[in-house]
């Protein structure tokens, strides 16, 4: 069953209306949900949704909730992620994902073709 992440303002009486891009795209489009099709989708508040597709229009995919709970979901390990520093907001975006898979810390590596300077990665660090 797939998994996608939303946000608990498009929760409304036992319903939710899909209907950012990025997700929307996602089931529509790329996946072709259909009517009837199930989906599994968890909010802000790690509140999960067993949810069943009740409509698919040209801008929102409407479901109807079946089953809602508290997640408690994690990893059964440690992930860390060590990572050579980005330049721009390259970086920020890798932590930000690395946070979202799990990822209980980001260890910096200085490795011989990294293109910033020396002082440029210690302000990235203290970030």
């Amino acid at each position: 069953m797939p998994h996608f992440f939303i946000s608990s303002k498009d929760v409304n009486n036992n319903r939710i209306a899909i209907s950012d891009r990025e997700n929307y795209n996602h089931i529509a489009k790329s996946l072709r949900i259909r009517k009837g099709e199930k989906l599994l989708l968890i909010d802000e508040n790690k509140i999960q949704y067993e949810t069943v597709v009740e409509n698919v229009t040209s801008s929102e995919v409407v479901v109807r909730i079946e089953n809602s709970y508290k997640s408690f979901r994690s990893l059964d390990f440690g992930l860390y992620l060590a990572q050579s520093p980005l330049r721009s907001d390259a970086q920020s975006f890798v932590v930000e994902k690395a946070a979202e898979l799990g990822v209980k810390g980001i260890y910096p590596v200085r490795t011989d073709n990294c293109a910033l300077g020396d002082e440029v990665i210690k302000k990235k660090i203290d970030k």
